[in-house]
């Protein structure tokens, strides 16, 4: 590889580096060919890019961008799953894939610019999704006039009961008696 194609290549990761809002970074030894294909087909169900990085070119591309803390992550055989939509997914994918493939060693990564350590990825993947997010917010506005119907529901309901309980008591007095 010539000293152009490198600066080609370093730009394209620096590009990949800042236009996604997360990214985690993989070792992949020892996983079959076939099963780095069946991890990649799952990430791109989902939108998310993975692609195998070099080392080297990947530490040059960091420098300047404010994730220079990942270059330590950057030893070994390297992978970087990365997405600029929902920034957790590829975590509870990874996550997934991993307890079913232990070769999969997930290093690390960053989130909106912030760099973790691989103990950060499981608290990442814990966290709700975007669907899950808008289903709560959606609950929480729903609930709020719910309750407000039922506060006014219940003032006319609690006058009803009391007039019953009322009538209840009168015909005990009478014997039974209504009066027409």
């Amino acid at each position: 590889m010539n000293r152009e194609e490198k600066h080609q290549q370093i730009e394209q990761l620096r590009q990949l580096f800042l236009e996604n809002s997360s990214a985690f970074l993989t070792s992949f030894s020892g996983l079959k060919v076939e099963e780095l294909n069946g991890l990649r087909s799952q990430l791109r169900k989902e939108g998310i890019g993975y692609q195998v990085i070099k080392n080297t070119l990947a530490k040059k591309a960091l420098e300047g961008t404010g994730l220079e803390g990942l270059s330590k992550l950057l030893e070994g055989p390297t992978a970087m799953a990365f997405t600029s939509e929902e920034p957790a997914k590829p975590a509870k994918i990874l996550r997934s894939f991993a307890r079913d493939n232990e070769k999969l060693v997930v290093k690390g990564g960053y989130l909106h610019g912030e760099v973790f350590g691989a103990a950060d990825v499981e608290r990442i993947a814990s966290l709700p999704g975007r669907d899950e997010l808008r289903a709560m917010v959606l609950g929480a506005l729903i609930g709020v006039p719910r309750g407000i119907l039922t506060l006014f529901n219940e003032v006319p309901a609690g006058f009803v009961r009391l007039i019953d309980a009322r009538r209840a008591e009168l015909e005990k007095q009478t014997g039974g008696e209504t009066a027409a």
